[in-house]
């Protein structure tokens, strides 16, 4: 029972960091429920549909996943559209500019972002 009070807290602690961007995304919402705990939902905003799900079963998977989806925003925003694995220099100085607001708050997974 400890373990999973330790797990919950540390989700809390992620999406407490990650609050703003989720709320001003308009295709993803994070939301408890008392069966699954945290899940996460990819909306279409066109239709209002769901189109992803996802159980957040621990905090570092949910860091892990916004983390990309950060990445790939700061990436279409520059115009690229080659995978996050391949950035030059330059682009990953402008994402981790991006990331740092987070990763000053979570520096136990800045690895996430290596």
């Amino acid at each position: 029972m400890m373990q999973k009070a330790e797990k919950k807290e540390a989700i809390e602690k992620v999406r407490g960091v990650f609050e703003e961007y989720i709320q001003a995304s308009p295709y993803m919402e994070l939301l408890w429920s008392d069966k699954l705990g945290y899940v996460l939902m990819l909306i279409d905003s066109k239709t209002s549909e769901i189109v992803e799900n996802r159980v957040v079963t621990d905090a570092e998977s949910l860091c892990r996943y916004l983390v990309g989806e950060i990445v790939q925003k700061a990436l279409e925003i520059m115009g690229k559209d080659h995978d996050a694995c391949e950035l030059s220099p330059q682009e990953r100085d402008e994402i981790g500019k991006e990331l740092k607001p987070y990763m000053e708050q979570l520096p136990e997974y800045g690895y996430l972002f290596e």
